[in-house]
């Protein structure tokens, strides 16, 4: 799939379709492949960052400090929040995101999908750089240098978050069933810390470069390799020797800006082109 002049900011697999932003439009097409769809205009360029898709909008950054939203099949783009000043992560019923209160400073807050007021999750948060958030299972989650921090999404709120130490940087990470995993990039390691904590676990050494990484409740992908040798990895969640399950060296590619999966394949994104492979 390729959208034939920007590249690609932020993208979301959902039903048949994937959806994408190139810093201009936010477009959909087929899993298949295909020409793209146009559902709205009017975002700017390098503010995308990540997208989130429900049963009935596509949740994007806009640009400045706006999450807007529009209608899955395409319509107007609709102000979702305007106090967000980094990446934002959604669930079922909320969308979360990184604030600032002249009261309480730098926090976590969510809006309901449904409407309803802003709720501050935990406040007098640190993080430098907000490289991504995950919301999953009744927490969210999110990276800071060489600590990852959960705090819970429900109950009594403000809370605290727990911060969890990891020992290598944490840009990029997956959260798995039971417990964080991580792509070191300087070291060059696939490694998982429990949500407990408890001390890092190599599961896979000797990578050149791994970046994006996800993970699903049997397997870890992952990109790893220079631009004239990258791939798309593969291992059983206790680790070992990893499987190549997709060549990126005819695409000249230096590294893999995200990675997504369904069930049945893998998909990453590289400047102007979404690719896909069987897992």
């Amino acid at each position: 799939m390729d959208n034939g002049t920007n590249g690609i900011e932020a993208f979301a697999v959902a039903g048949p379709m994937v959806y994408f932003s190139d810093g201009k439009a936010i477009q959909s097409v087929p899993k298949t492949g295909g020409f793209p769809t146009v559902l709205a205009t009017g975002i700017t360029s390098n503010a995308s960052w990540n997208m989130s898709v429900d049963s009935k909008h596509v949740y994007v950054r806009t640009g400045g400090n706006t999450i807007a939203r529009v209608p899955i099949g395409g319509g107007d783009l609709e102000t979702f929040t305007e106090q967000s000043n980094g990446p934002f992560a959604a669930d079922k019923t909320n969308v979360y995101w990184l604030g600032y209160s002249q009261i309480s400073g730098q926090g976590l807050w969510l809006t309901p999908k449904a409407g309803g007021d802003q709720v501050e999750i935990a406040h007098g948060v640190s993080i430098q750089p907000l490289q991504s958030l995950v919301a999953q299972d009744g927490y969210l989650y999110w990276a800071s240098g060489e600590t990852m921090s959960r705090v819970s999404t429900s109950g009594q709120l403000p809370t605290v978050p727990t911060s969890i130490p990891v020992g290598i940087s944490t840009a990029h990470f997956a959260v798995g069933p039971d417990a964080l995993y991580f792509a070191g990039w300087s070291e060059g390691v696939i490694a998982k810390v429990p949500f407990t904590g408890g001390g890092l676990t190599e599961l896979v050494t000797g990578q050149s470069y791994p970046n994006q990484i996800v993970v699903t409740d049997d397997t870890i992908y992952w990109d790893a390799g220079s631009h004239t040798g990258r791939a798309i990895y593969k291992v059983g969640m206790s680790g070992g020797a990893p499987t190549e399950i997709a060549d990126l060296k005819s695409s000249n590619v230096a590294a893999v800006s995200r990675m997504l999966t369904d069930d049945t394949h893998v998909y990453w994104a590289d400047w102007g082109r979404i690719h896909r492979t069987p897992k």
